[in-house]
């Protein structure tokens, strides 16, 4: 478990802390941000992440990630990946206007299902998201992404579109 924190103390509960603690399968890691994901054909193999006291860098084999962001939107590092409301919480599901999937190139016959992103098979649970909803849990935040790589081509096609000039394509 990775903390951008001195720990977990300042955002979590004493039993949740307690669990995680006496959790021999989790290690936790404090002070620690993700640098990079690395992976290809379609998947996630890699995560590398630094101590930020250090700069000691460890690139373990991980092939999924799921991403706690707290009740302040931290999105800033999916770039224009994924629609994000003013305040950079994650769009999904009805919170996504059809101008909002229009403009992200929607590439599904179907509307996004009630926590996906503008990018199929890109959920967002809990605080990462823009909560509207009554059923949103502020308990679980998450953001899943379930096939990396195409994810990853997706939005340097993105990024390439946004920078190629009208007329210039």
């Amino acid at each position: 478990m990775l903390v951008r924190a001195n720990g977990l103390a300042e955002t979590m509960s004493r039993y949740l802390i307690l669990r995680i603690e006496n959790d021999p399968a989790i290690t936790l890691h404090a002070n620690t941000e993700i640098v990079a994901l690395e992976g290809k054909g379609g998947d996630l193999e890699r995560v590398r992440w630094r101590n930020k006291e250090t700069g000691a860098e460890e690139t373990p084999g991980i092939s999924h990630i799921f991403v706690m962001t707290g009740a302040i939107s931290k999105t800033g590092w999916l770039g224009k990946c994924v629609v994000v409301d003013a305040k950079g919480f994650i769009k999904s599901g009805p919170d996504l206007s059809a101008d909002d999937l229009t403009a992200a190139h929607w590439p599904l016959k179907r509307l996004p299902h009630l926590l996906e992103t503008n990018l199929p098979g890109v959920f967002a649970v809990g605080d990462v998201r823009r909560c509207e909803h009554p059923f949103s849990s502020r308990d679980s935040p998450l953001f899943y992404a379930d096939d990396f790589s195409s994810h990853q081509e997706l939005c340097r096609a993105d990024a390439l579109r946004r920078s190629v000039a009208p007329g210039d394509a």
